[in-house]
This record gives structure tokens, sequence and C-alpha cells, in this order.
């Protein structure tokens, strides 16, 4: 009689296990890996600037790419972790816009509007602004480089803020040409590439 009603909890526990999982499967969107996955890829990154300007939505590019944009001031360098990070340590004339601290902070339909009417919003070391309604990022000094791309880095291999930030300024403020430099600041010094 006991060997019953152990198969039945059993039986019971199995049902139960099997319903919830369906219920989380119906009603949670996000992905969930038994095993871990790693997202972004290195091997996923472009080496070369025209395939990755001819994508649709931010690119993650090597260091040989950030590189080269770098060495032939090709783009705006921009620093998405915390500021107090970007002030012991950057990639010299890289701007911070740390999406933690700046970028949540924005006021984005403000700027979104600004943009319309071809205006230049300014905030800490960056500002935002249009010509012809086309978006832009310069550093928030006097006679500042408009540039045709972006670079956004932080602490390398892990660090989630330099795709959170290239996604966040592609989709709300449609900035193209914005690329992730995933092995960040790590890579770069080890490279033994100017910082300040």
């Amino acid at each position: 009689m006991k060997k019953i009603n152990i198969y039945k909890e059993i039986i019971l526990i199995i049902s139960l296990s099997i319903f919830f999982a369906f219920i989380r499967y119906c009603f949670i969107y996000n992905e969930f890996h038994l095993i871990k996955v790693k997202v972004n890829n290195s091997e996923d990154c472009v080496n070369s600037i025209d395939v990755a300007s001819n994508s649709s939505e931010p690119r993650c590019i090597t260091s040989e790419l950030a590189e080269y944009m770098f060495s032939n001031d090709l783009g705006l360098f921009i620093d998405a972790r915390y500021e107090d990070s970007y002030n012991s340590e950057h990639i010299v004339g890289a701007v911070n816009l740390s999406y933690e601290e700046h970028a949540l902070e924005l006021d984005i339909e403000y700027i979104k509007e600004s943009i319309l009417y071809n205006e230049v919003e300014c905030d800490h070391s960056f500002c935002i602004g249009a010509d012809n309604s086309v978006p832009y990022i310069i550093p928030n000094v006097a006679n500042s480089k408009k540039y045709d791309y972006y670079i956004i880095y932080c602490d390398g291999e892990g660090c989630p803020y330099s795709y959170d930030l290239s996604i966040f300024l592609f989709e709300n403020f449609n900035i193209n040409n914005i690329f992730y430099y995933e092995e960040g600041i790590p890579v770069w010094k080890e490279k033994g590439l100017p910082t300040k």
C-alpha cells in the first residue's frame, strides 16, 4: 500500500513540475539556458568597416577594427562605464556616456524633439544633436568634430553596458553606425593602445 502512495506522489510531483514549466514557458519571454551560453561572442564581431557600416543595427567589432578606426580618427569612442571608472582611465578622446548613470536618466522625448528641430542637447561630457534631422553625438567641448561612426566600449567581455548603450542609442534616437567594442578597455590596454 505504501508503494502505491509513493508512486502516486512521484507522479503528482512530476505532473506539477511539467504544469509549472509549461506556465513559465507561456508567460516568461526571456531565454533561459540550462548550460551557460555566451550571447555575444567575439567570433561574431566584424573586422571590416564596410561590413559593420552596412548593418541595420549595432554590430560588435574586433580589436583590430577598433584600433584602425582610432588610428584614422574615424569614430567617436564612447565609454559606457560608470563615471568614476572613466575618470580613472579611458581611451584617449573618448567621452563618457555611462549607460547606468547618464543614458537611463536622459529625457528621451525631449531629446527626440530637439533632434527633430536640429537642436543640440548637452549632458556631462557629450552632446546629442542633429543636422537635417540626422542625429549625432559629439564631445561637450568647443569646436567638436562630428563623426560618422560611434564605438562604444566598457570593461570587456562580460560587461553588458557597451551592447546595452548601443541598442539604447539606436532604438531611442535612431543613431546609425553604432558599434560596440566587446573586448573593451582591458584588451585595449593589453595591446598598449593609448589611454588617459
